[in-house]
């Protein structure tokens, strides 16, 4: 027996929750599914006529109950004490596994798929029998065809307008990438979106949803038919990804869009860069321009970091030796806004979210920009004729600093949000205490204090090229905006 339900709180899933009755003779299995909550409910518990056993994916735990004949009183009683000894001894090996290296923080499909290659190569048994696989698979079809009832309903690839667009947005399904599709549907204005999944597109008038992965060279060719303009957003920027993932995808990917969009005639070619890129700003310095040094240390910031590098320095190198199309790269600051995580400071510590605990001096700069803001960027960007290989600073105000975002942080959630802030010397011990343990894990020393330092690092941003060049200029106050995004309000269109 099964049930699906959708609250409307996750746009890509199909089915946001699902719960699972499986009976047999002696007892019952019950599989709770819910991506609407943080950590997501991922488990399992089997009632019988012995006990109840309760699996917890998400925690790690498993917890067992057993009849022991007791006064129900007592049993209640006793089993309290009993669970909390439980808990608390699977927290203790949880913490021994994340030490050792033995859990990680993505368990899930590509662990067992390693150990299922693991086991070819040895030729051992797999990880999951022939059997028991074909139990789950034919479990998982008829949980999928009861859920069929309440699934969403996606656009098509083929929706969109009747004549074929000339602006292309890559990454559409995103944050920035949704928010400047949403912006050109209110224009009227055609549009090609494309996404790795079509479960996350959302029917908006005028726009054409194409699936289509940045490491597939037909489906790249294909998107870039009758393109005139580009407008490349998307990029690999979240966990789980290994480096050669990610430069895969964000430089690959960029270089791979770049080269198809020359042979299609693209005119221009808008790429949207990081302020990851530049090396970290001594507090006496004056703000970083565009041409101020660029990061020496990507590897040890990330691979975020280092592929959006390469993948920034292979573009101005492609302008430099092409004549078209003609390349804007930006540099957003932190970008926020409905739709993405409340900023709450640079370097925010595991604490609750009424309460965040972030790092380092109030007068470290906040490095803030609103969405819609860059959304304007990019389009100024494409409609104005500045050079080939030109690249632009985007950020709100370079006055505004964590004090400032912490005191409106508290002023627009009625105080619903204090941030506190921990001194500086407190965490860079803790980040010591986190390299150290790399160094025991893996033999080599961690990077956790230089990515506090460069976090921290009172950098300041000078944005006259935007304001100049593209005629630019923030126009979203700093209340305004995390007021729309802690609400989540409906914002007007940007140059509408």
């Amino acid at each position: 027996q099964v049930v699906g339900h959708n609250i409307g709180l996750v746009r890509e899933a199909g089915v946001e929750e699902i719960r699972v009755l499986l009976p047999s003779d002696t007892g019952i299995g019950e599989v709770s599914l819910s991506l609407c909550s943080a950590p997501e409910v991922n488990r399992l518990e089997i009632v019988g006529t012995r006990g109840r056993i309760t699996a917890d994916w998400q925690m790690l735990t498993v917890l067992t109950t057993r009849t022991n004949g007791l006064p129900s009183a007592v049993s209640r009683f006793g089993g309290n004490f009993a669970t909390a000894f439980d808990l608390t001894s699977a927290g203790i090996r949880t913490l021994w596994g994340i030490t050792t290296g033995k859990v990680k923080r993505y368990q899930g499909l590509r662990t067992i798929v390693e150990q299922f290659y693991e086991a070819l190569r040895a030729g051992a048994a797999p990880p999951v029998s022939p059997e028991e696989g074909l139990l789950n698979v034919r479990l998982m079809d008829q949980i999928r065809e009861a859920c069929g009832g309440v699934q969403k309903q996606r656009p098509l690839p083929t929706d969109g307008p009747a004549t074929p667009p000339r602006i292309l947005v890559t990454g559409a399904s995103g944050f920035l990438g949704g928010r400047l599709v949403e912006v050109l549907s209110d224009q009227k204005t055609a549009v090609r979106a494309t996404t790795r999944l079509l479960s996350r597109a959302r029917r908006l008038p005028g726009v054409q949803w194409v699936q289509c992965d940045l490491n597939e060279e037909e489906s790249l060719r294909g998107v870039l038919c009758d393109i005139d303009t580009v407008f490349h957003c998307a990029a690999l920027c979240g966990a789980p990804g290994s480096l050669p993932e990610y430069q895969d995808t964000n430089v690959e990917g960029t270089k791979r869009l770049l080269q198809l969009a020359t042979e299609c005639g693209v005119r221009n070619f808008v790429y949207v860069s990081s302020m990851s890129v530049y090396a970290a700003q001594r507090e006496d310095g004056p703000p970083l321009d565009e041409r101020s040094p660029l990061e020496p240390r990507a590897a040890e910031r990330g691979s975020y970091t280092q592929s959006k590098l390469a993948a920034e320095t292979a573009v101005l190198e492609y302008a430099r030796h092409h004549r078209s199309p003609r390349i804007i790269v930006l540099r957003p600051g932190t970008i926020y806004g409905p739709g993405a995580k409340l900023p709450l400071g640079r370097f925010q510590l595991p604490s609750p979210s009424s309460r965040p605990i972030l790092a380092g001096s109030r007068r470290i700069p906040a490095g803030l920009v609103y969405v819609d803001d860059v959304v304007e960027a990019m389009l100024a960007a494409a409609r104005n004729g500045v050079p080939s290989g030109s690249v632009y600073n985007l950020v709100d105000r370079a006055e505004c600093d964590q004090e400032e975002l912490a005191r409106t942080l508290e002023q627009v959630s009625q105080g619903r949000i204090r941030p506190v802030f921990a001194p500086y010397p407190l965490v860079w011990a803790a980040m010591l205490a986190v390299d150290l343990l790399s160094l025991a894990r893996s033999k080599r020393l961690g990077t956790a204090r230089y990515r506090l330092h460069r976090t921290l690092a009172p950098m300041r941003f000078d944005c006259t090229a935007a304001r100049k060049d593209l005629g630019w200029q923030p126009r979203v106050p700093l209340a305004i905006g995390l007021a729309r995004t802690l609400h989540h309000d409906v914002h007007p269109a940007v140059g509408a």
